[in-house]
């Protein structure tokens, strides 16, 4: 029973994310798109909340972040961050907001 049930979830998932990708692209506003379409709002970002947090469980996989500025990571000189069985080893010269970016990957 609980095959069946990860299954309808995941097709649960699917269809809000298709819902999220409509409401984004049509250039109204989340109310706009909702009363066209007749959704309650609570309930399109209930649905957002779920497909974000579905990207979360699986975003646990290697993340590719472009640097643009940086080369090699030095083994003197390193940013290291240990997330359960993730380790990532950063220059210490990577820029702010690509810093940034990667604790918030880290942080799902």
């Amino acid at each position: 029973m609980d095959r069946i049930m990860e299954i309808k979830n995941k097709v649960h998932i699917s269809e809000w994310s298709d819902m999220v990708r409509a409401c984004r692209s049509s250039g109204l506003t989340v109310q706009q798109w909702c009363n066209s379409n007749g959704i309650n709002i609570k309930t399109y970002y209930y649905r957002l909340r779920k497909v974000r947090e579905a990207l979360c469980e699986d975003a646990h996989d290697i993340v590719q972040i472009p640097i643009n500025s940086v080369n090699a990571v030095s083994a003197t000189s390193s940013i290291k961050i240990n997330a359960g069985n993730l380790n990532v080893e950063l220059p210490d010269t990577i820029p702010a907001a690509t810093l940034r970016s990667v604790i918030e990957v880290l942080k799902c």
